[in-house]
């Protein structure tokens, strides 16, 4: 019977509530209300449905159906509300079913000749009856004629039959009422075959204890009964017991058989018994598993049905009646599975219930007795919700960085089907948090020690990822940098911005980074150690406010200094400008360095912002600038913005380009060089027209002409020659070229 995976929500929850009391943290919120649940016994079925309510159906001699009478239901039919868990026991002609109400309390009715009902009596219990007053259940398995459950502190508790010490109190001798079994307060999962018991702790271990005719134990031998738990092995996240077999599921999703194999149930391909654990087949991705009287049903891949062992009343539901030895795909769509002895039920995740195998007193809840139904059967289309059993992603980029005794944890965050809803986190193999969002900060680390952190995600119904490792060596280090000194704040002429800058600190191993605080809030972290200022450009901050600072050092080790003495600085008052963007922008290169700008004047300007290839480069309280120092040859874009007397700008003004003028030779055999050609023309008006008119004929010089002033120019023999617009005078020899050369600035 699935007992294990049947509840598997509440058994995660129960793992997740175990792990974190004993570590003295806060529960997490991973306990269902109402799991949807399906429990298969000898020949009848209970199913939990999404009300709290139960539907059962099938044999009902010894009143396991709970409905007051001994009559068999042919189909399902309600009984009770406020159920959260449940198991039907399986004994031949002593079937008896255990419930657990939302409250904690346990109730059982049915068959009680071996006191597995729990109330201190033998006498059968036709309806539900509670047992004792206790409350805190949470898990219950039942096997033929004993029955087990987890309360939700993690303790186990046993009652019934223990001829084979399947109750593992370390004796032979039954109870009549649940006793606890030890003192461990960390079991999350259950599970009862006839007469023998398994169970999973929080760390993954696997127990087992009681009758070990055919090695369904699990701890190499076969023959002896044990009667209290021993260990047999680890690394197991699902269990379900047969009659005389046992089925697990590692977290990796892998399958493990062993015990019993008369009717190939441990899915090897023989028919060989195994007293230890053997992996069936290489497939991960196992999410469900059950085990009847003679065959074993699994959930793997998202909800693929696959069944083998015993077929002889079409348990398999593989639509024949012979026994298959090793795994058999049935069906799609499931989210969970139940083995009876010789029937099988599910649940689609789709909610609809489905049956199949042994029908002889309506089990399979079709409401008739034809027995076998070698194929899955609808038996009901609503009213259960297909639990979610889907795991989240693994989270990724997991890192953790000293800081200082502590730690800085960081991920990437985990996905799923549905939700993330946090993580676990443990530090070694403690569990240190359970954060929402994809970072913490340990604290409490030793120096020179490493550390293993792991991390895993879960979601709503407390389906656990695997898991992520990352390890952190702590520095020797324990030396705090000094507090940073002389923290000074000034503040900009606009409404916001604020510059910092204070005096480097000193470390044993040196400062790496500053943390910039504003109001208490870490603005910024400053990588480098030798930068000792920041500016605070935040586009958010309020004029007329008043803002205060403070700083830190931190070293390679993330130990961090105490905040430095608070400076504050208060935001000037938010000014409007009057003043509107410029027009007629012109730039007009008048050497090889120099460009000349002129533009309209603004209303109400004060000055001028003058910005060359978008950089400010000066500023002028007229409509003229000249920008010097410029390289020869090259292309500059001018703009310029409007300011009024508060400092306020209008926004920059369409663009102006000019080239400087090109860098010539003082003479050479074509006579005048580009750049003083050029810087003549520019300069006409004020250096030559008023030369008057001379001949272009006289002297043998090679002139160059001005077509807009007809003039020409030459070089001759160092010297500057002027041409005027008339052709009938002679040219003026102007002086030596070079001094020309250095007018113009053409050297």
């Amino acid at each position: 019977m699935n007992h294990a995976r049947i509840l598997s929500i509440e058994w995660v929850a129960l793992a997740t509530l175990a792990l974190m009391s004993s570590h003295g943290l806060a529960a997490t919120t991973c306990s269902i209300a109402a799991t949807p649940a399906i429990s298969a016994g000898y020949a009848h079925v209970v199913a939990l449905k999404n009300d709290g309510s139960l539907a059962v159906w099938g044999k009902n001699n010894t009143g396991q159906l709970g409905d007051g009478t001994t009559s068999q239901s042919l189909s399902p039919k309600q009984i009770g509300t406020g159920y959260k868990a449940i198991a039907a026991g399986k004994g031949p002609d002593t079937a008896y079913t255990l419930a657990v109400k939302s409250d904690g309390s346990l109730w059982a009715w049915g068959d009680n000749t071996q006191g597995q009902l729990g109330d201190g009596s033998t006498t059968a219990a036709l309806s539900p009856k509670q047992i004792g007053t206790a409350t805190g259940y949470l898990l219950l398995a039942a096997g033929y004629y004993h029955s087990l459950a987890i309360k939700s502190d993690g303790t186990l508790w046993a009652w019934g039959k223990n001829d084979h010490g399947q109750l593992g109190d370390g004796s032979t001798t039954p109870s009549l009422v649940p006793k606890q079994i030890g003192t461990d307060t960390s079991y999350v999962a259950i599970a009862a075959g006839e007469s023998h018991s398994v169970t999973l702790k929080s760390d993954g271990s696997l127990w087992a204890w009681g009758q070990n005719g055919h090695g369904q134990l699990g701890n190499g031998s076969s023959g002896t009964d044990v009667p209290a738990p021993g260990n047999v092995g680890s690394g197991y996240s699902l269990i379900a017991a047969g009659k005389y077999h046992t089925a697990a599921i590692k977290t990796g999703g892998t399958l493990w058989t062993w015990g019993d194999n008369s009717f190939g149930q441990l899915g090897d391909g023989g028919q060989l018994p195994r007293s230890s654990p053997g992996q069936v087949g290489t497939d991960t991705g196992h999410t469900a598993i059950a085990a009847g009287y003679g065959h074993t049903v699994a959930v793997k891949n998202a909800g693929e049905v696959w069944a083998w062992g015993g077929n002889l009343y079409g348990s398999l539901g593989d639509g024949t009646i012979l026994d298959s030895f090793s795994p058999k795909r049935i069906d799609t769509g499931y989210a969970t599975v139940t083995a009876g002895n010789f029937h099988t039920a599910a649940l689609k995740t789709d909610g609809s219930l489905w049956a199949w195998g042994d029908n002889g007193f309506g089990q399979v809840g079709d409401g008739t007795t034809t027995s076998p139904v070698t194929s899955p059967k609808t038996i009901l289309s609503s009213g259960y919700s297909a639990p979610d059993y889907v795991a989240p992603t693994a989270p990724s980029g997991f890192t953790a960085k000293q800081a200082g005794a502590g730690a800085n944890l960081s991920w990437t965050a985990a996905t799923d089907n549905v939700s993330v809803k946090g993580y676990f986190l443990y530090r070694d193999t403690t569990l240190v948090a359970s954060p929402t969002t994809a970072s913490y900060k340990d604290s409490g680390l030793a120096p020179s020690t490493t550390y293993t952190y792991t991390l895993a995600a879960y979601d709503g119904s407390c389906n656990i990822s695997p898991s992520i490792a990352a390890t952190l060596t702590t520095s020797s280090d324990t030396q705090v940098p000094m507090v940073p000194a002389d923290l000074k704040a000034t503040q900009s002429t606009s409404s916001t911005g604020v510059a910092l800058s204070w005096k480097a600190s000193i470390d044993d191993i040196g400062v790496t980074s500053y943390q910039v605080y504003r109001g208490g809030t870490l603005l910024a972290s400053e990588a480098q150690g030798n930068v000792t200022s920041y500016t605070d450009n935040d586009p958010g901050m309020i004029a007329s406010t008043e803002y205060s600072y403070t700083i830190a050092a931190c070293d390679a080790a993330g130990y961090c200094s105490a905040l430095s003495a608070p400076v504050s600085v208060i935001t000037p008052q938010k000014l409007t400008t009057t003043t509107s963007t410029i027009a007629n922008l012109t730039a007009l290169a008048k050497t090889i360095s120099k460009v000349d700008l002129t533009w309209t004047a603004s209303s109400a300007a004060a000055s001028y912002n003058i910005y060359r290839n978008g950089a400010l480069v000066g500023n002028s309280s007229t409509t003229s600038f000249s920008d010097t120092g410029l390289t020869a040859s090259s292309s500059y874009a001018y703009t310029v913005a409007a300011c009024d007397a508060a400092g306020l700008c209008s926004a920059q003004s369409a663009p102006a380009s000019a080239i400087t003028l090109q860098i010539g030779a003082a003479d050479s055999s074509q006579g005048l060089s580009d750049c003083l050609f050029n810087w003549a023309e520019l300069n006409y008006a004020t250096y030559f027209a008023p030369r008057g008119s001379q001949s272009q004929s006289d002297g043998p010089y090679y002139w160059r002409s001005y077509s807009q002033t007809s003039a020409y120019l030459a070089v001759f023999s160092g010297k500057l020659y002027y041409l005027g617009p008339a052709s009938s005078n002679a040219a003026v020899d102007l002086g030596a070229a070079s001094t020309w050369y250095s007018t113009a600035g053409c050297q």
